[in-house]
């Protein structure tokens, strides 16, 4: 089950979005839970995913779009935009079914499957390899900690550490949230709150969320002061995931856009590139008056 259709991550992400006139967990035709807002823009009431990669892992658009339309038919849905986690073959293109007309995209997802260290350093590349046998040949002076949800000091650590990063890389509002929400998205049973040390210093913290066979990198922040403690927190992070479950996988979400440095980081440290399903629609019966589906290409139909 994905540590997104948890209600205390409805709650942490209700937080920082504008206009919602409602949110809930949507079931999926095929049993899956995941979270949905519904917002108000341009006078039409849309279905949304929330922040971060928290859609379903499988979206049929035949079955799962009449069963959304039915489901919240109370709402007079014009449409929305839903972010899966259902991989598939780069595509752009504009399909129907009975009941809505979609513009099916992707975004890139990068993961990291679980293994060795062998394993994880031979998927590498060449200068992601070289730092990170560093990075191990000194691993006993790291330590990796679960935090318990009531360690109120180590996640004020966290979240004043992820308040500098958003600060510094003046991350949008939809990404920064003060102590109290982080309190309460990690009292949830899913979602877990990692903190990397080198000997006695804080060199980085990370949300983790399961997903279906794995796990979701969700929110992650460092010490920009200590070299490759990004990486070092990837890899102690993988391997603490690995001894729990050897068959899964850590994804790390993908770049800021498309091809940016971070992208370019993440493919450095051996992650296959995962194309995540994206879906804007439109329900007919609602926008009549619309005969021309490109306007699905933006992020809100217009």
């Amino acid at each position: 089950m994905s540590g997104f259709s948890s209600s205390e991550f409805l709650d942490f992400s209700y937080s920082s979005t504008n206009d919602i006139l409602h949110k809930g967990i949507f079931t999926t035709s095929n049993g899956e839970d995941f979270p949905y807002f519904i917002v108000e823009k341009n006078g039409r009431n849309f279905f949304v995913t929330p922040i971060c990669l928290s859609g379903p892992s499988v979206f049929d658009e035949e079955k799962d779009f009449a069963l959304l339309q039915d489901k919240l038919k109370d709402y007079n849905l014009s449409g929305g935009f839903i972010q899966t986690r259902q991989s598939i073959e780069e595509t752009e293109e504009l399909g129907e079914t009975a009941s809505a007309n979609f513009f099916k995209d992707y975004r890139t997802n990068f993961r990291l499957h679980f293994g060795d260290d062998n394993f994880v350093l031979d998927n590498m590349h060449k200068s992601a390899k070289r730092y990170s046998k560093k990075i191990l040949a000194e691993q006993e002076k790291y330590t990796l900690k679960l935090i318990d949800s009531q360690d109120l000091k180590s996640i004020e650590l966290f979240a004043n550490m992820y308040s500098n990063t958003a600060e510094r890389l003046e991350f949008s509002d939809s990404y920064k949230f003060n102590l109290d929400l982080w309190i309460q998205l990690l009292s949830s049973k899913k979602s877990k709150l990692y903190l990397l040390y080198y000997e006695d210093q804080l060199i980085s913290g990370t949300v983790v969320n399961p997903v279906p066979l794995g796990y979701d990198y969700t929110f992650v922040t460092h010490d920009t002061s200590f070299k490759n403690s990004g990486r070092a927190n990837a890899i102690f992070l993988l391997k603490h995931l690995y001894s729990i479950d050897p068959s899964g996988f850590l994804d790390l979400g993908g770049g800021v856009t498309e091809g940016d440095s971070l992208s370019r980081f993440k493919k450095e440290m051996g992650c296959s590139s995962q194309l995540f399903k994206r879906l804007r629609f439109i329900f007919p019966d609602q926008y009549k008056e619309t005969q021309d589906y490109n306007c699905l290409k933006g992020y809100w139909p217009q």
